[in-house]
């Protein structure tokens, strides 16, 4: 297993590394990597990730269980395996078709660099939802595909997607606050300041989960009463100033600096730009109860796979080699983090 996800980020690197100009050969490739990806996450079994035995006992027990709230779109689903073929198998393969063709999809619609982009998708958002947390994987690619209608005002389609995303995942209600950003215009000098204030608010000690204690919505309240008990009784804690935090910063503010230039070629790279910002945010602020940082922060991540090639336009055609190289270092460190944290159980 291990030697197999190597050799695919090899393989993605090398492509990752040169333009494909002909458009009909770069989407049969695309097509055939998102094959690979859906077959590998769909049947890899247990032993791999950390959720597939919980998910399992969910779907094999899913009218006993209630002691965790559950979303409805799982419900839906596993409802619907169950009538067809009854086994677990087909559950996860159906989740990780639906988490890994939203997000080839939005790479065609988002990105003018369709490798790169996988290439950043696999080395960690694949990792972190088709291959464990699928719900929030289906959720996810949700988000990214809101975006599309989101740019061109088109309000209905993007709240609609909205609501299906939250059908997957509660963390998904977020996204709702997104419909409030500008999608052609940015305030450098506010979004600059936007994260050392975060970590004012994290030095003073305040915590913006406390608020879900006055959200009316019982299965809120659940969920994040349950995240906040794990991080109670596990070890799990945020360094908000970690290597790969001091990074996302580094790219945050270049991407600020040039964002001007930046939005002349890619129509989406002001709202990319911003979620971005906020995944960083949400980790910081809410970094007391690492679980809800986590969930919010590995939400809102996953434009990271657009806002990365994003630099790309601020170098010379003829220089353009070197910020591909630095992608994808970047993408090797994402997968070497994952392999030290041992994210997947594979990587123990």
């Amino acid at each position: 297993m291990i030697l197999l996800i190597f050799t695919l980020f090899l393989f993605l690197s090398f492509l990752a590394l040169f333009e494909i100009k002909d458009k009909n050969t770069e989407i049969l490739l695309l097509m055939f990597c998102s094959l690979l990806l859906i077959l590998f996450a769909g049947f890899r079994g247990g032993g791999v990730d950390r959720d597939y035995a919980n998910y399992k006992e969910i779907f094999l027990n899913l009218t006993e269980n209630s002691t965790y709230y559950i979303e409805p779109g799982f419900i839906i689903i596993t409802k619907v395996v169950n009538f067809f073929s009854g086994t677990h198998l087909f559950l996860f393969f159906l989740f990780a078709l639906l988490g890994v063709t939203i997000k080839s999809y939005a790479i065609c619609k988002l990105s003018d660099y369709v490798f790169i982009s996988l290439l950043i998708y696999f080395s960690n958002i694949y990792i972190l939802n088709e291959l464990t947390q699928i719900r929030a994987g289906v959720a996810s690619g949700l988000l990214l595909l809101s975006l599309i209608p989101l740019q061109v005002k088109k309000n209905y389609q993007f709240f609609f997607i909205a609501f299906i995303a939250v059908l997957f995942h509660l963390t998904a209600l977020v996204l709702f606050f997104v419909w409030f950003f500008d999608t052609d215009k940015i305030n450098k000098k506010v979004w600059f300041v936007i994260i050392p204030l975060s970590y004012i608010v994290l030095f003073i000690g305040l915590s913006p989960v406390d608020i879900y204690k006055v959200i009316p919505i019982e299965s809120i309240q659940a969920k994040v009463s349950t995240y906040i008990q794990l991080q109670e009784s596990g070890d799990e804690k945020v360094n908000v100033i970690s290597t790969l935090v001091l990074l996302r910063l580094i790219v945050i503010f270049y991407l600020l600096k040039c964002i001007d230039k930046i939005q002349l070629e890619n129509k989406y790279a002001i709202i990319l730009t911003k979620i971005y910002i906020i995944s960083l945010v949400a980790l910081i602020v809410m970094s007391r109860t690492a679980a809800v940082a986590l969930r919010f922060n590995e939400f809102f991540v996953v434009v990271e796979m657009f806002t990365l090639p994003l630099i790309i336009y601020t170098f010379p055609p003829k220089l353009r080699l070197i910020p591909r190289i630095i992608i994808v270092v970047f993408a090797a460190v994402l997968l070497f983090f994952h392999f030290r944290s041992k994210t997947l159980l594979i990587f123990e």
